[in-house]
């Protein structure tokens, strides 16, 4: 789904979001302790599992590194976005339909051409508050199927 019609390119540069983060550590924390009622043996092998799953987010969300990790966002006037990932390879990605767009969180969901997905879960902390309001702007008129102009 691309959109043809807006004014400018809209860049979007991640910054690290403490509290998408806090709320990470918060919500793995709370499953870990959920396992103190398992036989030790599988809840140390649960905790393993949450302690990756952490460590994992943590890496694509946060400090924004890895293949499945975006850096920055490009959305050309024509339509066309560009993804950066965490390993700096661009990608040309179009809007998945299941993307999230509320005032207080954005979760733009992005297919690349080879099918790669990718997740972008977007906080007031995450990047500037023009951009983000930019961002859900565009992403209502694409979901009407308008375009800005």
């Amino acid at each position: 789904m691309s959109s043809p019609g807006f004014r400018a390119p809209l860049r979007l540069t991640l910054e690290r979001s403490r509290v998408l983060g806090g709320l990470l550590v918060l919500v793995h924390l709370g499953a870990a302790t959920t396992l103190v009622l398992l036989p030790l043996p599988l809840a140390l092998a649960g905790d393993v599992m949450i302690a990756l799953s952490l460590y994992r987010m943590l890496r694509t969300h946060i400090v924004h590194t890895g293949p499945r990790a975006v850096k920055a966002l490009v959305w050309q006037p024509s339509g066309r976005i560009i993804a950066t990932d965490g390993l700096g390879i661009e990608h040309e990605v179009t809007v998945a339909n299941d993307t999230f767009v509320h005032p207080l969180t954005v979760v733009l969901n992005l297919v690349s051409d080879d099918r790669t997905k990718f997740t972008l879960v977007l906080l007031a902390d995450s990047v500037e508050a023009t951009v983000l309001r930019e961002l859900r702007k565009r992403l209502r008129l694409l979901a009407r199927g308008e375009t800005l102009g």
